[in-house]
């Protein structure tokens, strides 16, 4: 089979799509739930090597000294129980902002959407609302 035969992207992916991976990025508590694993390691499948081998050598060099630069409301969503990102991370992200909103949402890990849809909704909608109707009397 050639090298990039799709079934060796999916293979790979596989292979480096670990379960215990995949764990660190959810909360303790969904940690354990299998199909909350499951899935979001299928998406890592489904994105394939490509994506998978690009985001995993990606530098990401910060740009936390141009973050004053932002002027514009800006909502700054964080995962009280994120195991890849702090919560310091997420306060000087917000802090380097003039005019950002931080909050925390709890019981969730760095896959917030997916492992509290519904409190990240509760976050955003009003947030958005709030800025629609302040745009409006304007």
């Amino acid at each position: 089979m050639d090298a990039d035969h799709p079934a060796n992207g999916v293979n790979f992916a596989r292979r480096n799509t670990s379960r215990t991976t995949v764990k660190q990025s959810l909360s303790l508590k969904n940690a354990e739930n299998a199909a909350m694993v499951d899935r979001v390691r299928q998406m890592s499948i489904d994105l394939g090597r490509d994506a998978f081998i690009r985001q995993a050598l990606l530098r990401r060099q910060g740009d936390g000294d141009r973050l004053g630069e932002i002027h514009c409301p800006t909502l700054v969503i964080a995962a009280a129980e994120d195991r890849l990102r702090s919560r310091d991370e997420a306060e000087e992200l917000a802090a380097g902002m003039k005019n950002a909103e931080l909050v925390f949402i709890p019981k969730s890990g760095h896959m917030l959407p997916i492992e509290a849809p519904h409190a990240f909704i509760d976050v955003v909608v009003p947030w958005l609302t709030l800025r629609r109707d302040q745009h409006a009397r304007l």
